[in-house]
């Protein structure tokens, strides 16, 4: 899922990390308005075993959020400068 999600000008790109089932969660590339995608990707905070990612600006801020959901819930990941926080702003 692509999206300016640290505020730094540039689409970020956040997937689905599933190496095996044993190592589950999200993994993220900050992107770079000068060299595209960069770095081997950082881990924000977000659910084990996520299935589903979506964006959107939920709560109005100019920032893009960020839906993950599991097979057994949902959670919303805020945009911010910095990038992705459980803490609604």
């Amino acid at each position: 899922m692509a999206g300016d999600f640290d505020d730094d000008g540039a689409d970020d790109l956040v997937a689905i990390l599933n190496y095996d089932n044993e190592e589950t969660g999200l993994i993220m590339f900050d992107g770079s308005r000068t060299h595209g995608l960069t770095g081997s990707g950082s881990r924000p905070p977000g659910p084990d075993h996520p299935s589903n990612l979506t964006t959107s600006d939920l709560n109005k801020d100019g920032h893009p959020d960020l839906v993950v959901t599991t097979p057994d819930s949902r959670e919303v990941l805020y945009g911010r400068r910095g990038g992705l926080s459980r803490l609604k702003p």
